[in-house]
């Protein structure tokens, strides 16, 4: 059993080496469209998913700025939670009937659930915050 996991694992990683590298020219290759100074549609991404919001930190005023870390902290600690839930479902199919291991994966399962409500909450309480004060973020 161990060995067929670490076969899988192995693969899983061969696969990803072989496949950025391909990704990542492909990308590049793409012709450019328009302004040539486009730096190979980056700027024009950059500009289309938001992340020029990122910049912004300094320049907005103090309210707008902390419901912008907020978001970013919860964002993060939103994802930390669902590895967690992935971690913990992970021990759970990999500890083979042991009540010990198992009742470990549950407590990460409990735990990691516990912390998205939280997350989403925080959300949901900063949502309606920035509502009130007619701020986007």
């Amino acid at each position: 059993m161990l060995w067929q996991i670490k076969k899988i694992f192995i693969g899983a990683i061969m696969f990803f080496c072989f496949l950025f590298p391909i990704l990542t020219q492909a990308i590049t290759a793409v012709p450019v469209i328009g302004n040539k100074s486009d730096n190979f549609g980056l700027d024009s991404a950059y500009q289309v998913t938001n992340m020029s919001s990122m910049s912004t930190i300094g320049k907005n005023d103090p309210l707008q700025t902390t419901a912008l870390i907020i978001n970013y902290v919860l964002s993060f600690l939103g994802i930390v939670f669902f590895g967690l839930m992935l971690f913990g479902g992970f021990k759970w199919m990999t500890a083979m009937g042991r009540s010990e291991e198992t009742e470990k994966a549950k407590t990460i399962l409990e735990t990691a659930i516990v912390g998205i409500v939280i997350v989403v909450a925080g959300y949901a309480i900063t949502y309606f915050i920035l509502q009130q004060y007619n701020l986007t973020v």
